[in-house]
């Protein structure tokens, strides 16, 4: 019988999320293409030999740096890596790949690469580990890992970790190389029988890493390799800067000495000295391309959207580039290019998705208010091209592969003091050689902030400048400049001050 003197209390309770069990993909499913960017028109222009002078590698111990790799058959990979690699359509390998190989391969220092997005890093950090693991393994050490990983690859959210899981097991299918998968989310028993049927590359989000070392569930003593992917992510947060921290203690505790890598497509110099803190004196530092760069695959277009005015901007948007479909008694409906568009905050980013299935949009939603479920059942449909539309959370700005995506549209910009999350989420399309573009919505009353920051990444690529973002740029640097100069008259005045002071202190 319902207590009704408990009333809103009962009501209130809170309801616990349901455990999650992720589908794993069959080989076949793997390798088909419908889940993976194809090469797009632009990919022998942009990734050519030409392009190897965009390389640029500084650091090492001294030794001479190893030559860069000019294909996959140069890498001394098992034969059945090479013909993954060829499953894949991999023809040749990307700049970052070319560089990033040979380092790991041939030396035993720690790493930190940049390049654009959509360029391959994460093949350039799982192959030669993978290929490193099946090696040890023709040599005769065929003994089963279920506690010790050699690698551990970590990322900053649950879907990028399962793409990195995939990737793995698509790398190294055919191999004697096991790959474990472990993230918030899945049973515990589930997530430990995972790792337990064979664990020497570990693909993890890093709080369940670190949960697994301290209980013991993993050892850490024959770690080699330990890998940060989308690293500046990581170093925003001081709580992702603790447990890094915590990590790398327990990992010293092992007494075996591993190597660092680290990658992302947007590494700044505070970015660069908390790095500093985590690798070992003498590391190598790639950069392909300019550093902090969109890639230039993407047009980009930053329109002046005032808040209100965002929603009937963004359906004259894609309705310019809808097909009118009329499906009788359910009305009009609309069938667009494959779009992403990117909102703050996780209920906007639901009720937008509602108001657009209301405007006859094919749309899903993704962010972290929803089950891991619905988060993988979205990941997963709007790759296979079920929906049309995809409105996300930053969730989903770094490092996944959406195929086939021709537009994304910033209806927000990202949050202060994250402007580098405008270089990930446009870098969803334009992956690969494929052509893309990019619309965002700026409010000049509410990210004048990010101004600056728009203003030289358009700049930098090359792309049209609105006069109108120029105003506010000038504006902004006016009135920077004001305020630097009070604060050194302030200071003057503040010295002249202790100076007479001084001086009468001494007259006494």
């Amino acid at each position: 019988m319902l207590n009704l003197s408990a009333g809103v209390e009962e009501t209130r309770k809170k309801v616990p999320r349901p455990k999650h069990v992720p589908e794993l993909k069959t080989d076949d499913q793997l390798f088909d293409e419908r889940y993976h960017i194809s090469k797009g028109p632009l990919f022998e222009e942009n990734f050519g030999e030409l392009h190897d002078q965009d390389i640029r590698i500084a650091g090492g111990r001294g030794a001479p740096t190893p030559r860069n790799a000019t294909s996959f058959n140069d890498c001394g990979f098992d034969p059945a890596i090479l013909r993954n690699i060829q499953r894949r359509n991999y023809s040749r390998p990307t700049q970052v790949q070319k560089a990033v190989i040979p380092l790991i391969q041939q030396t035993d220092c720690d790493l930190v690469a940049h390049a654009h997005t959509g360029t391959g890093k994460s093949a350039a950090f799982l192959l030669p580990l993978i290929n490193e693991v099946q090696q040890m393994r023709n040599a005769g050490n065929t003994q089963h890992n279920g506690d010790s990983p050699y690698s551990v690859v970590v990322a900053p959210t649950r879907e990028l970790v399962k793409q990195l899981y995939e990737d793995a097991c698509t790398f190294s299918a055919g191999t004697s190389v096991d790959v474990a998968l472990a993230y918030g989310d899945i049973p515990m028993g589930v997530s430990i029988n995972n790792v337990r049927k064979g664990c020497d590359l570990l693909v993890a989000t890093v709080g369940r890493l670190f949960h697994y070392a301290r209980e013991h569930i993993i050892k850490l003593d024959k770690l080699r390799f330990f890998v940060l992917d989308e690293t500046d992510k990581f170093f925003v947060y001081e709580d992702a800067r603790t447990v890094i921290r915590d990590l790398f203690k327990e990992m010293k505790r092992s007494g075996f000495r591993h190597r660092t890598l680290m990658f992302s497509a947007t590494i700044d110099r505070e970015v660069q000295e908390i790095a500093n803190s985590f690798l070992t004196e003498g590391y190598y530092f790639v950069s392909v391309g300019e550093i902090n760069q969109a890639v230039s695959t993407v047009n980009q277009t930053v329109l002046k959207v005032n808040k209100y005015d965002k929603m009937p901007m963004l359906i004259r948007l894609l309705r310019s580039k809808s097909n009118e479909l009329n499906n009788g008694d359910s009305g009009v409906t609309y069938e667009t290019e494959k779009t992403i568009v990117f909102i703050n905050g996780r209920r906007e980013c639901d009720r937008l998705g509602i108001a657009l299935a209301y405007y006859g949009y094919s749309v899903i939603t993704l962010n972290s208010a929803r089950t891991q479920t619905q988060r993988d059942r979205a990941h997963e449909e709007f790759i296979k091209g079920t929906y049309n539309i995809l409105v996300s959370t930053d969730v989903t700005a770094r490092g996944l592969n959406f195929p086939n995506v021709g537009h994304v549209i910033n209806f927000d910009m990202p949050r202060q003091g994250q402007s580098e999350q405008y270089i990930h989420r446009i870098g969803r399309t334009g992956r690969a050689g494929n052509v893309g573009r990019s619309t965002t919505f700026f409010d000049p009353f509410s990210d004048f902030y990010h101004a600056e920051y728009i203003f030289h990444v358009l700049e930098r690529s090359h792309q049209l400048i609105p006069d109108w973002l120029e105003v506010i740029v000038r504006n902004n640097r006016m009135i920077r400049l004001e305020a630097e100069q009070q604060m050194k008259q302030q200071n003057a005045f503040a010295e002249k001050g202790a100076i007479e002071n001084w001086d009468d202190d001494i007259n006494i």
